[in-house]
């Protein structure tokens, strides 16, 4: 059980950096659509669901956006 609560604590605090470093992404005009999908800045690759119901507003998916911050 702890290790299942530590992978959510880890991966919430991923998605709080996120939301917090994605300054320039601050609204649905700022994302990049492909095929009637948000697609990352960084790749052009979509950007998952599960992403956007977190972050409604990303711009990057997560690994660009770790990418972005300097801790990939």
């Amino acid at each position: 059980m702890a290790d299942e609560c530590d992978q959510a604590q880890a991966t919430e605090a991923l998605h709080v950096q996120a939301a917090l470093s994605c300054i320039a992404c601050r609204s649905h005009e700022d994302q990049e659509w492909a095929n009637g999908r948000v697609v990352c800045l960084d790749c052009g690759e979509p950007i998952p669901g599960a992403r956007l119901r977190i972050l409604p507003t990303a711009c990057r998916c997560v690994a660009c956006q770790e990418e972005a911050d300097g801790d990939a």
